[in-house]
């Protein structure tokens, strides 16, 4: 998630999101990032994360609202 919001926030690409941990010793240590992961792999995680987020967040709208048959 973390490494999701900072390319978000650096508009930056996987490949420029890589090669900035590069030069940032401090965030790769309080991430504990033993090795910096590929770009791809980097692209595949965020697909698979973003649809995991996504259905924890409509798993918790849903209990808040009232069963009444009607869905959106």
């Amino acid at each position: 998630m973390v490494l999701l919001r900072l390319k978000v926030k650096k508009t930056a690409t996987y490949r420029e999101l890589v090669d900035e941990l590069i030069e940032m010793p401090r965030i790769r240590e309080a991430l504990d990032l033993d090795s910096i992961p590929g770009p791809s792999t980097l692209c595949k995680a965020f697909d698979r994360l973003e649809m995991a987020v996504w259905q924890v967040l409509l798993n918790v709208s849903l209990a808040d609202l009232s069963v009444s048959g009607v869905t959106g």
